[in-house]
């Protein structure tokens, strides 16, 4: 498995905890850290037209891949 270099934002919500990273190789990982973060249900992924058709892919896929139904 690769080393993904990458840094972590964090971001306070009250009642929540947010992470926001910045890296490469993050949009094929979105489903593995969907689940180290323990998250569960559909997914839902919001993009524009642009950011969807040259990454969108690649994040559907990782998501599936993880177990998640994502639309």
């Amino acid at each position: 498995m690769k080393n993904y270099q990458h840094i972590e934002v964090p971001i306070v919500i009250p009642g929540q905890k947010c992470r926001v990273l910045v890296g490469s190789g993050l949009l094929s990982r979105t489903g593995t850290l969907a689940r180290e973060s323990d998250l569960r249900g559909t997914c839902a992924v919001i993009t524009d037209e642009n950011v969807g058709r040259l990454h969108g892919d690649a994040v559907m896929k990782s998501l599936a891949d993880a177990g998640y139904q994502a639309h």
